[in-house]
Formats: structure tokens, C-alpha cells, sequence
């Protein structure tokens, strides 16, 4: 994954003093840009910490497939206009075998492998279903 370079100078701290020779409104709304930038900086931080937790889960569950020698299994659930299921909704109904790995404007995308009976057919996908979301599982 590459890494972003976040602007150290927009801490929000050191940027908010007034600049010389604005009037009151704009120093105001310099303070409110920086505000906005600064904030915006964190949203993307947060966003790369979420995505290395997602490829470091991603990993892990590969790994422990590998191990149990079990091949990874996916299935896909359509989603609303209305953008239901998501991520955490879905995810609610995942055993720790599976997992959501991807989700677009579309479709909920989860894998995994079968573990002592908590497979795919016999238990995700009729899991999901008894929240009123449905899974099709994809070869």
C-alpha cells in the first residue's frame, strides 16, 4: 500500500492564529479553512488506518485458511438503493471465519473458508438471510 504524505503544516494548532492585515471576516474564514483542511487530513488518516487494518485481516484470514487447508470461499450480496447492507451491517453476521472484504456502491463482496460446520452454504448464507440479506455465492 503506498503511503500519503499529509502537509505537517496545517496542524491545527500552529495554523489558527490571525495572519497580519486581514479584517475580522477574513481572518475568520482563514481560521475556518484551516479548520476544514486540518479535518480533512484526519479523515484521510483515519481512511489508511482503516485500509491497513482491512489488508492485515485480509491476510490473516487467508493465512488461517492456508493452515487448515481449506479453500477460500466468496459470495456477494446485493445491495439497496438505500446503500443496505454495509459494511458493519454485514459484518454483524459474519463467524470469524468470514469477513466482509469489499463493499461498492453495488455489492457487499465476503469471503472465508469452512470451519466445524460454520460454512458458507450451511451457515453465512442462511445467517444473512434471517436478517433479510441475501448472499449468492460466486465461484
Amino acid at each position: 500500500m503506498q503511503e500519503m504524505d499529509l502537509d505537517p503544516s496545517l496542524a491545527f494548532t500552529a495554523q489558527l492564529e490571525v495572519r497580519p492585515g486581514l479584517t475580522a471576516g477574513e481572518g475568520e474564514a482563514w481560521r475556518g479553512a484551516l479548520r476544514a483542511a486540518y479535518y480533512e487530513q484526519e479523515k484521510i488518516r483515519n481512511m489508511m488506518d482503516f485500509a491497513r487494518q482491512f489488508a492485515a485481516a485480509e491476510d490473516e484470514l487467508r493465512e488461517r485458511a492456508t493452515a487448515a487447508g481449506k479453500p477460500i470461499r466468496t459470495a456477494v450480496i446485493g445491495r439497496t438503493p438505500a446503500g443496505r447492507p454495509g459494511y458493519r451491517e454485514a459484518t454483524a453476521y459474519m463467524p470469524g471465519n468470514y469477513r466482509v472484504c469489499g463493499v461498492t456502491e453495488k455489492a457487499v463482496t465476503i469471503e472465508g473458508f469452512d470451519r466445524d460446520g460454520w460454512g458458507l452454504d450451511t451457515y453465512v448464507i442462511p445467517r444473512l438471510a434471517s436478517g433479510a440479506i441475501y448472499a449468492t455465492e460466486t465461484t
